[in-house]
């Protein structure tokens, strides 16, 4: 079995999300992370953050790419000349069902993704 990107079930009339759950998971498992996600509730640039969380500025980058890659911040403007970003999400759930799973809340909407299994070979 292997964990492949897939696109979040999402409500009718609402885009698909690329979504990598484990990659998700595993970057909301470190605190640093976590807390730069959370800190990313109103628009803010890199500077800011690292900033108001004592994050050095190789750091904050690193992890604000990330962050962008797998989707769960997203660019608002570039006021002033620096980019400012924002959660995409309100709300990122580990369902411990079968298949394990996540849902994700943005405006109110719940996107479901889980990892895609690979066929069995013959």
């Amino acid at each position: 079995m292997s964990t492949q990107p897939t696109r979040c079930q999402s409500a009718p009339g609402h885009p698909a999300r690329p979504c990598e759950p484990a990659r998700i998971v595993d970057l909301l498992s470190d605190p640093k992370t976590r807390r730069m996600f959370h800190a990313f509730e109103r628009p803010q640039t890199a500077k800011e953050i690292g900033e108001s969380l004592g994050i050095p500025s190789s750091t904050v980058y690193r992890k604000i790419n990330t962050l962008e890659e797998v989707g769960l911040i997203v660019p608002t403007d570039r006021g002033g000349g620096a980019t400012r970003y924002v959660r995409s999400l309100d709300c990122v759930a580990v369902v411990y069902d079968d298949p394990i799973r996540l849902e994700c809340t943005a405006n109110g909407v719940t996107h479901t993704c889980e990892p895609e299994l690979e066929a069995p070979t013959v």
